[in-house]
């Protein structure tokens, strides 16, 4: 009769521990729930070359933000000095992006790039109607 209280006694103590270890296993921080494009938010200063020519375009400013269509696009703003009006979109996978082929006001977009820190470093092909399609290699710094 001994034996047998002892063994409930265990078998139920095993149990309360199994649902506590799950209980607090299941309340743990999500480390994937973390949106990944923080990293890439904010204003910078940046330098973009035509690549195959000589001289740069120095300290303009592009500002990056999330996209509110979805969780993993960033809109940058302002790409190779073209002004405000030109934002593409470029969906981040940790520290790498892609800027998939897009038109905005007429010029089309595409290319990709890298996040390293505070600075961003990517390539862009620009193409217009009428135009020859140019290469740029854009660097930029977190402000």
């Amino acid at each position: 009769m001994k034996k047998n209280v002892i063994f409930r006694k265990a078998i139920s103590l095993a149990m309360c521990m199994t649902f506590a270890l799950a209980f607090f296993t299941g309340c743990d921080k999500d480390d994937n729930a973390k949106d990944q494009r923080d990293e890439y938010i904010g204003t910078y200063k940046v330098t973009s070359e035509r690549v195959g020519t000589i001289g740069t375009d120095n300290d303009y400013i592009m500002t990056v933000t999330k996209s509110s269509a979805n969780n993993v696009d960033i809109l940058i703003n302002n790409v190779i000095n073209l002004g405000t009006a030109y934002t593409i979109y470029a969906p981040v996978n940790g520290d790498s992006f892609t800027i998939p082929q897009q038109t905005v006001s007429g010029v089309g977009f595409s290319g990709s790039g890298r996040r390293n820190g505070n600075s961003l470093s990517f390539s862009v092909q620009v193409s217009e109607t009428g135009y020859a399609t140019v290469n740029f290699s854009v660097d930029c710094v977190k402000l």
